[in-house]
């Protein structure tokens, strides 16, 4: 399969389920591995004929898409590896345990769970909201800026893959 067929078989139609019910742990952490993983589908591009030289491939496959996308990046590999293994045992990395995720406060008025007011809360649905040094990323938005930062990164190889339904926005904090 190369990286553009598990693109559209794969990481798309999940990051298409995922953006319908943005609060949803399962499809969020199903989308962040699926769209991790679309590095080592480039990596095999390139052959390499070692460890040394996949791991060589794979630093600067990750170094080109996260150039792109900064932060974003470093949540999706994040929620990827740690959901996959409960937690991060490295503090080099991202940092990431299932359940971290919080869902974010929906501006309104009037009082409840779940309703914030002025500065308090975003328009729109609830989302699932990491933290990454700091700063709150919105889960489906940094998986859009990696899946986009990878196509940009790598248009010989995912340059004709269909884009619809993955637009473009800007990861803003909550």
């Amino acid at each position: 399969m190369t990286p553009a067929e598990y693109v559209e078989v794969v990481v798309f139609p999940t990051f298409r389920d995922f953006i319908q019910a943005p609060t949803d742990r399962r499809l969020a952490y199903l989308t962040m591995i699926s769209a991790y993983h679309l590095v080592d589908y480039l990596m095999r591009t390139s052959a390499p004929s070692d460890r040394k030289a996949r791991d060589a491939e794979t630093k600067r496959i990750e170094n080109e898409i996260e150039k792109r996308c900064g932060g974003d990046f470093h949540v999706v590999e994040g929620m990827c590896n740690g959901s996959k293994h409960c937690g991060r045992d490295t503090k080099a990395r991202a940092q990431f345990t299932p359940g971290d995720e919080t869902r974010s406060v929906t501006f309104g008025f009037g009082t409840g769970p779940g309703i914030g007011g002025f500065g308090q809360g975003h328009f729109g649905p609830p989302r699932l909201i990491v933290f990454h040094d700091g700063k709150p990323y919105v889960v489906d938005i940094a998986a859009r800026a990696f899946l986009l930062a990878a196509v940009d990164a790598f248009p010989q190889h995912l340059g004709a893959v269909d884009l619809t339904g993955i637009r473009p926005e800007a990861n803003q904090p909550v």
